[in-house]
């Protein structure tokens, strides 16, 4: 993966190279680099307090959940959120 500063934020821009280099040394680098990102979720809670009814699980899910998450737990939660989606 390429990942590349962009010159006004601190955000990072990833792309993908064609031939990704997954030995375990650039993957324990990679899994370091993702835990330390975080994700804030404060306009997804927004979102979900103005746009789903007081008696959705996954209204009552996403606004339990911590405002700042890492990215693997972001990422985690979305397989939850989703299937919570799919029931209604």
């Amino acid at each position: 993966m390429l990942q590349k500063k962009t010159p006004n934020d601190n955000c990072m821009k990833v792309g993908f190279t064609s031939e990704p280099d997954l030995s375990e040394e650039k993957s324990e680098t990679y899994a370091t680099l993702m835990q330390n990102k975080t994700v804030n979720i404060e306009p997804l809670k927004s979102f979900v307090l103005q746009r789903f009814p007081k008696e959705s699980p996954l209204r009552a899910t996403i606004l339990a959940e911590r405002t700042i998450l890492t990215a693997p737990e972001f990422l985690a939660k979305l397989e939850t959120w989703q299937a919570l989606l799919r029931i209604g």
